[in-house]
């Protein structure tokens, strides 16, 4: 997914217009496309869904892993899309086998 990118360049977040200016936009795109699923397309695209919430997560933790002491707006951004996905149940994986003990 194109998040990647938003965690390389969390590193240059605080001096690089440029890294800012992505994580923003890879944020705002992924928060369309987390609205877009909600309106009508759950849960036949759980796992997009389920993959957007990672990625935003994942986003925010490589923010304060690589910026300690950020206090920026885009921290309440990723916390106030976070909070606002919806309990999804996931059914469980009937792939795997259960071996005996």
């Amino acid at each position: 997914m194109f998040a990647a990118i938003g965690r390389h360049a969390s590193k240059s977040y605080l001096e690089n217009d440029v890294a800012n200016t992505t994580i923003k936009f890879i944020v705002r795109t992924l928060k369309v496309m987390k609205d877009e699923i909600e309106k009508s397309q759950l849960p036949n695209e759980l796992r997009n869904y389920l993959a957007i919430k990672k990625q935003l997560e994942s986003q925010r933790d490589f923010l304060l892993r690589d910026n300690p002491n950020l206090d920026d707006l885009i921290l309440n951004d990723l916390q106030d899309i976070l909070v606002d996905f919806k309990d999804v149940e996931t059914e469980p994986d009937r792939h795997i086998v259960v071996w005996g003990q």
